[in-house]
């Protein structure tokens, strides 16, 4: 560890020490015997208050984790019981993340939030876990997640990373599932099972401020990825909170991130009550398309989109995620990712390539309540293979279906541009082959180039498209 940053143990007697000297400092009823009335909010709570916000805030972020320390959790919950003080201002944080590691864990709960000696936990709970092998049946869990207000987080990820022994729970939609989750946030899942895509993606849909989806052996059954019945089935989702979308061991990588990233990056709000021409718009549709054709890639494993709003100049890869990071104004979204396949010799997860999308707002329709609706228009779509130096004999452009471009850019008429990168990890004779193939499938399409420059290595061509760098930025970097 580094010496300059200070240890658990090192944290821990800090705080000891702090709460004793500030402790000498404050009213007598303030110690072990304070016995002020909720909600009185004179004597020395102010004062621990006013020291407690005295200290430096990396601080606070490490005392908090003490909180979650099961190690030590007896020991702050005797602490509490005789410090009133403290109380009001840890007390909470105890609870804030609860992990159920039996069924019996659920069944406590349950109990605790009914009692009304101790109803007051439910207004803290902001996460819940559930332990190996505890997923308990659809109607206790959703009824202690309905019981929670403050919960945003539901996590069933088991802990060891692989649980071939463990049923997997099957979930159906219904109204009580859609009640129970209307109000989270980030849903992580593990080996369970939907009756199919579309149900999948109606339950994402009814979550309003969605922003997290954590995926590992979730399967569900062979529903085509580009069908009509799947968008009439999606009731509410815009999905336009999404920040993250992680897939491990799915029935795919491709079909939950498609449809999601294609519906916010075309700001398009799915409705049941759409007519069929209506359900997903032409640009929504090409994206989906587009997604599918270019992760097509069998071998490819994970699929991992971390979404944030990037400044210019930001750029982050790693051969060991599915990185995304989305840029977008009132009239500018982008998105952009590198894929992730199985490992190579080395045992090490390889990235394949990585693509750029970005969407503008192309104007206004009138729509039958006089209000108009936008739409969006894809103007830009970047494609390269790896930068990974280790894997240039592996050229995820050469598994790419080119034939499939041939029908997608007509259904984009404000596509400006079309690249197709290559680096270093191509011969120029594999570049003029690679480029004879793309020419041909897309008609040679005006907007369509084809890039290729062996002093560069793979992926740095795409951060000019990205972030509007030029070649001297780019020498600046290196």
């Amino acid at each position: 560890m580094d010496s300059a940053v200070p240890s658990a143990d090192n944290i821990w007697r800090q705080w000891l020490a702090w709460c004793e000297s500030n402790s000498t400092r404050l009213p007598q009823a303030g110690r072990l015997t304070d016995h002020i009335p909720s909600g009185d909010h004179s004597g020395p709570f102010p004062a621990f208050e006013s020291s407690w916000e005295q200290l430096p805030p990396e601080l606070h972020y490490r005392i908090y984790g003490f909180l979650a320390n099961s190690d030590i959790r007896a020991d702050i919950s005797r602490l509490s019981l005789v410090s009133h003080a403290w109380s009001r201002q840890f007390r909470p944080r105890l609870f804030t993340s609860l992990k159920l590691n039996s069924g019996e864990d659920c069944h406590i709960l349950y109990g605790i939030l009914r009692s009304p000696l101790s109803a007051w936990l439910a207004e803290h709970v902001t996460k819940l876990r559930f332990g190996d092998t505890c997923f308990p049946d659809p109607h206790l869990w959703m009824t202690l997640v309905r019981l929670l207000p403050a919960c945003r987080g539901i996590d069933t990820r088991y802990q060891r990373q692989f649980t071939p022994n463990i049923i997997p729970r099957r979930i159906s939609y219904s109204a009580e599932l859609k009640s129970s989750l209307r109000n989270i946030t980030t849903l992580k899942l593990d080996n369970c099972e939907f009756p199919s895509l579309r149900i999948l993606l109606r339950t994402l849909g009814d979550i309003t401020f969605l922003e997290a989806v954590h995926f590992r052996n979730v399967t569900w059954s062979g529903d085509p990825l580009l069908t009509i019945d799947i968008a009439s089935n999606i009731s509410n989702g815009t999905f336009r909170h999404v920040r993250s979308i992680i897939l491990w061991y799915c029935t795919s990588g491709v079909a939950v991130p498609a449809w999601i990233l294609a519906a916010a990056g075309t700001r398009h709000s799915f409705s049941r009550r759409q007519t069929i021409d209506l359900a997903v718009p032409a640009e929504t549709w090409a994206i989906i398309k587009f997604m599918r054709m270019f992760f097509c890639d069998i071998t490819l494993r994970d699929s991992l989109f971390h979404v944030t709003e990037a400044t210019p100049g930001e750029f982050c890869s790693s051969y060991r995620w599915f990185v995304v990071l989305m840029r977008y104004s009132q009239d500018n979204y982008k998105f952009i990712g590198s894929l992730r396949a199985g490992p190579s010799s080395n045992g090490i997860l390889r990235t394949c390539a990585y693509i750029s999308v970005q969407i503008v707002r192309a104007g206004t329709t009138p729509s039958s309540n006089g209000a108009g609706n936008e739409t969006w228009s894809v103007s830009d779509i970047a494609l390269a293979d790896s930068g990974d130096e280790l894997q240039f004999d592996y050229f995820y452009h050469d598994s790419c279906d080119w034939s499939a471009v041939t029908s997608l850019l007509p259904v984009l008429p404000r596509l400006h541009q079309f690249q197709v990168l290559c680096g270093k990890g191509y011969s120029e004779a594999h570049f003029h082959a690679l480029s004879a193939k793309v020419m041909e499938a897309v008609n040679i399409h005006p907007t369509v180039t084809v890039q290729y420059d062996p002093s560069m290595p793979d992926g740095r061509f795409l951060q000019p498209t990205f972030f509007d760098l030029d070649e001297a930025d780019l020498m600046a970097a290196q």
